[in-house]
């Protein structure tokens, strides 16, 4: 099983993965998805921008880069941990949603308060 732990966008969970007691990101989505937050899950068309092409070979796509050589692969280490310690949440926008927001945000809160009964 993976061992990432569950970082939310917040900035005071991302400075503390600690507050979750080492809960694999795996085990956070069932149980939240066990609560009704369907929608969350791990980020996949996002990822860190030293992953992508044009950061790492611009000539590629920008001739007059064509020489330049960019971060060494085992670059940027700390953003690929964030990234793989991290869920995505649907983004509501309409009023009538938000009673969603309120849901989803109903279930994280009891997996956040229940962590360590999921750990073991």
């Amino acid at each position: 099983m993976d061992t990432r732990q569950i970082r939310a966008y917040d900035r005071r969970f991302a400075d503390s993965p600690d507050k979750l007691a080492g809960l694999p990101v795996e085990r956070f989505l069932e149980a939240v998805h066990a609560e009704g937050a369907s929608e969350i899950d791990l980020p996949g068309s996002t990822r860190p921008l030293g992953d992508h092409q044009l950061f790492r070979t611009p000539g590629a796509f920008l001739p007059s880069y064509a020489d330049h050589q960019g971060p060494a692969a085992d670059s940027f280490t700390t953003a690929r941990r964030v990234h793989g310690s991290a869920v995505k949440l649907p983004v509501w926008h309409r009023e009538q949603d938000l009673h969603l927001a309120d849901a989803y945000t109903a279930a994280i809160i009891k997996v956040a308060e229940h962590h360590k009964e999921l750990v073991k």
